[in-house]
């Protein structure tokens, strides 16, 4: 059964999502501390998140919202996130 042009994107990006943070983990550029099918739950639920924060945001008060800063507050989540166990602390 074809799913689709939008489904074979995201399985897509869930393939080389779950390549890159194996590969990370494998040269000790991610944490290793946690188990992979959990970092890999973590990102995602992540990600839904800001997602879905974002475009309701967008949707009821699209100038309230400053994308630059919210783009460099996502990447450092992200990166306190996934980086090697102490890396990303801030104090």
């Amino acid at each position: 059964m074809d799913k689709g042009p939008v489904f074979e994107s995201l399985q897509r990006a869930e393939r080389w999502m779950k390549y890159v943070l194996r590969k990370g983990q494998e040269l000790g550029a991610l944490r290793q501390d946690v188990d992979f099918e959990f970092l890999r739950n973590v990102v995602q639920a992540v990600g839904y998140t800001m997602d879905s924060w974002l475009f309701d945001k967008l949707r009821s008060e699209p100038d309230a919202v400053d994308i630059e800063h919210f783009v460099k507050f996502a990447l450092d989540m992200f990166k306190r996130i996934l980086s090697p166990k102490g890396l990303g602390e801030s104090c």
